[in-house]
Parts: C-alpha cells; sequence; structure tokens
C-alpha cells in the first residue's frame, strides 16, 4: 500500500521509515508525513488531484474522515430509501474541507461547507476550484461566531444530513496541555507539537465541546423543518450521558449513537432527528 501512496504522492517516500519488527510506517509526530499521507490517500483512493492546507491549521487524518461518513451512511441505509445524492451540511469545514470532499467521492453527496475563518475559506475555495467541485460544495461564511445554523441555512432549503467535527476545547490553555499529554504518551519529540496544533476556532470554544454540541441541538430544533438528521462527532464519552438528557429535554424524536474505532482511540457520533 506504502508503494501506491509513494506513486501517488513522491515527497512521501522521505517520511517513511522501518520500524524495529520490520514492518514500515511513517512520523506520524510530524506535520509535512500527515500531509504528505493525506494527499497520498486523497489523490490514489478518491481522485481528488489538489489538496493543501498551511501549517497551523488541523490536519485531519482520511481514514478516520472517511468512517465518520461511512457509519453515518450505514445508519441512515435504514432510515432513508437512500443514501445516495443526498444534501449535506458541514458545519466548520476548516481549510482542508475534508469531509465534503470524501462524502462527494465515496457517496455522490453534496454540500454546504460552513466556516468562520476567513484564511480557512480561501484555502477550502482553492482547493474546490483546482477539483472542479464549485456544483456540489457550496462554501458559506458564519460571520458570528455566536451563532451555528443561523446566517448559514436559507429559507425553505433542505439538508439530508447536518454533519459537525465540534471544536474540543474550552481554551487555548486546555488544548495545548492536552497536546503535552498527547506527545508524552506517544512518546513522540517535543517538536512534533505541530501535528495536533490548530487555531482557535478549530480548537476552541466558550465552554468546549458539551457547549458547542447543545448550542447544536438547540439551533437544529430551530430547523427542524429544513434539516433531517443532524449528527456531531464527540470526542469525550464524559460527554454523552449530559447530552442525551439535552436531547431528551428538547424533545428530540430519535437519536442515536454511533460508537467508532480507529486504532486504540474510540469516538462516538450523536446523531438525532425531531
Amino acid at each position: 500500500m506504502l508503494d501506491v501512496l509513494v506513486k501517488a504522492e513522491p515527497i512521501l517516500e522521505q517520511y517513511i521509515f522501518t520500524k524495529k519488527d520490520g514492518n514500515k510506517t511513517i512520523d506520524f509526530g510530524e506535520f509535512e508525513a500527515v500531509r504528505a499521507l493525506n494527499k497520498a490517500l486523497l489523490k490514489s483512493c478518491y481522485n481528488i488531484t489538489f489538496w493543501d492546507i498551511p501549517p497551523g491549521h488541523l490536519c485531519p487524518g482520511v481514514p478516520g474522515r472517511a468512517d465518520y461518513i461511512h457509519y453515518a451512511a450505514e445508519f441512515l441505509n435504514t432510515k432513508l430509501d437512500s443514501v445516495k445524492n443526498l444534501k449535506c451540511i458541514d458545519i466548520g469545514t476548516g481549510p482542508s474541507i475534508i469531509y465534503p470532499l470524501l462524502g462527494h467521492r465515496i457517496h455522490n453527496w453534496s454540500f454546504i461547507a460552513s466556516e468562520v475563518d476567513e484564511v480557512s475559506l480561501r484555502c477550502a475555495k482553492g482547493i474546490i476550484e483546482a477539483n472542479g467541485l464549485g456544483s456540489v460544495i457550496e462554501l458559506r461564511r458564519q460571520k458570528d461566531r455566536n451563532l451555528i445554523l443561523k446566517n448559514i441555512v436559507k429559507p425553505h432549503e433542505r439538508i439530508d444530513l447536518l454533519m459537525c467535527n465540534p471544536p474540543f476545547y474550552a481554551s487555548i490553555e486546555e488544548a495545548t496541555e492536552k497536546s503535552k499529554r498527547k506527545i508524552t504518551n506517544l512518546k513522540l519529540r517535543k517538536t512534533d507539537r505541530s501535528t495536533f496544533d490548530g487555531t482557535k476556532s478549530e480548537l476552541t470554544y466558550p465552554g468546549g465541546e458539551l457547549a458547542f454540541v447543545k448550542l447544536l441541538i438547540s439551533e437544529s430544533l430551530e430547523f427542524r423543518t429544513q434539516i433531517k438528521w443532524s449528527s456531531a462527532l464527540i470526542s469525550n464519552r464524559q460527554h454523552i450521558p449530559n447530552l442525551i438528557k439535552f436531547l431528551e429535554f428538547k424533545k428530540v424524536k430519535e437519536y442515536s449513537i454511533l460508537k467508532m474505532h480507529l486504532g486504540n482511540k474510540k469516538l462516538r457520533i450523536l446523531i438525532w432527528s425531531f
């Protein structure tokens, strides 16, 4: 597989090394290595000919993002007539615009992609234009950081699925501390911190992940006649009981927790409908 990826993105070869057990891998603690791997995966597996993001932004793992789409589609396959050609919205798409790219290539989904950061929007626009995807991915800027769906979803617009990878942390200080712990736990070099970096809008929200998802639930209630299913990736399992109580308080008609396993990491997708 690495040979195929190197053929798609030759620069990846310089980040490959052989482990003590004889298996080859890449240096996942190096931002440039992960970026090169993403380029190779997107080219070879999803026919995305151009993709790039600037240093300092989150560098999303392609397999994990694809899994979100696969898990959501598998769930919706029991709820909808078809999971092909869905109209979706990605909240906080970032410069990588990864969910719209993968969702379109895997299931031919079309997307509204919202973002608050202007640099991220410019990067995402360049990726869309370079791959000729302007007819299936529409960028919209959220000018009010205190809102999520308002100012983004237009009147009478119909959306099948909302996707969101919420900001995890309540502050940059909390994000920095968690980054240090990851580096220690994974026995990486201190200089590898760039792998876990991200902008303030990508990483933080007042009240962190829990507060953001609660606001998303509240706003999705206001758009319940326009959005069939809403979902969010939940990184902290301790938030799940609180969010379930909040969904029940808001009289959500149906909800489910989809469990994702990414190596040793466990994540959850909270998905709901009014």
